[in-house]
């Protein structure tokens, strides 16, 4: 009768190709480890990101002692193993192995203003790209004026922390084609929408900082930006939204805001979610943007049941519960659980001793479900 195949692959090896290839190769388990036929082998892999999740797991059967893992996220981590199979199914994988693919040019930043702030100048911003594609070294600004007569656009550089950018020693009255685009070791990327502005000598107030979604674990400082430009120079205020109306955020040893406008919340908690509101105003207009404040907490404990029990395993079912704003995901015991699934069961094999499960989530925090002590029949 066969078995499973007790030992994984020999002398594994990845090499990262491209952007989006790596090559990963291996040898033959020992004969005497096959425990019968072999008839293949699998390789599982899945994307590590940033911020601590996992991409979906893939898997690739192949009857060759190498494969080229194609179509990968650029400049993103992947862990790999590989495993041999019989007629009597998977056997033992191998050590995790870990490979960064190479980086590649950036998308296009995900948003640009341009606004006038003086009778000679004028002011852009942008968001990072959505996918970098690597780590970004600096930010090309362009600038034309149409019908000028200027053969090619001005060009300028600004150091990848900063997000805007002055341009100075304009002509008022006239217009100016603005874009931008970011630059990684494997080049310039793809440039921005292309904005129109023209300076003036009195400019309304303009924000120019972005609206949008900012998630993050609670108990954290947070920051909301909200620069802006103007003359005379604006002033800044900031509401949160209430049941019907808006509400002056209570400036204390917990919210403060700085000289540039930006509000910091300090140690943030569930109910310091919502949407806030930045107004700038001068005595020639204003401008608002709304940032909804997502704030993470930990998950609360699922509901817990054995299923059923034999002589050498447990089935485990539980639901969870409110998942605290955030996809709950954990392992244990190297098996993955299937993440915001209403109901999941999880079977301990060969168990003799206590169950311990725990639930992690982007909130940061490790809580402790249940301990659940069973005694084995037999």
């Amino acid at each position: 009768l066969s078995a499973v195949p007790s030992q994984p692959p020999e002398n594994v090896r990845v090499m990262s190709i491209t952007s989006d290839v790596a090559v990963l190769s291996w040898s033959e388990p020992p004969r005497i480890t096959l425990n019968g036929v072999l008839k293949g082998y699998r390789v599982v892999f899945w994307s590590l990101f940033p911020d601590g999740e996992w991409g979906e797991m893939q898997n690739i059967t192949t009857t060759r002692e190498r494969v080229e893992l194609k179509g990968l996220e650029k400049f993103t981590n992947y862990s790999v193993q590989v495993l041999a199979y019989t007629q009597a199914g998977d056997g033992v994988r191998s050590s995790m192995l870990y490979i960064q693919t190479k980086e590649d040019i950036p998308g296009p930043p995900a948003g640009i203003k341009a606004v006038p702030s003086s009778a000679s100048s004028v002011v852009v911003s942008w968001l990072p790209p959505t996918k970098p594609n690597g780590i970004i070294r600096k930010y090309t600004i362009f600038c034309s004026s149409p019908g000028s007569g200027q053969p090619a656009p001005s060009e300028y550089e600004t150091s990848p922390e900063l997000l805007f950018y002055r341009i100075a020693h304009l002509n008022r009255g006239q217009q100016y084609l603005l874009w931008v685009a970011a630059v990684t070791s494997a080049g310039r990327g793809n440039i921005s929408e292309k904005v129109t502005v023209e300076p003036a000598g009195k400019a309304p107030a303009k924000i120019i900082s972005f609206g949008g979604t900012v998630t993050t674990p609670w108990m954290k400082d947070v920051r909301l930006p909200c620069s802006s430009v103007g003359e005379p120079a604006p002033t800044i205020k900031w509401t949160k939204d209430s049941e019907d109306s808006a509400i002056p955020v209570m400036l204390d040893g917990q919210r403060l805001i700085l000289a540039d406008g930006t509000l910091v919340l300090r140690a943030v908690k569930a109910e310091d979610s919502g949407y806030y509101t930045c107004t700038a105003t001068n005595t020639l207009g204003f401008d608002t943007i709304i940032i909804n404040l997502q704030v993470q907490v930990p998950p609360d404990q699922p509901r817990l049941t054995v299923s059923t029990t034999s002589t050498s395993s447990i089935t485990l079912a539980w639901i969870p519960g409110d998942n605290g704003g955030s996809s709950i995901r954990g392992r244990e015991g190297e098996r993955e659980c299937e993440r915001e699934r209403e109901r999941i069961t999880h079977t301990l094999s060969h168990t003799r001793c206590a169950v311990y499960i725990s639930v992690r989530e982007c909130a940061g925090k490790s809580v402790a479900v249940c301990v659940c002590v069973c005694a084995c029949r037999g």
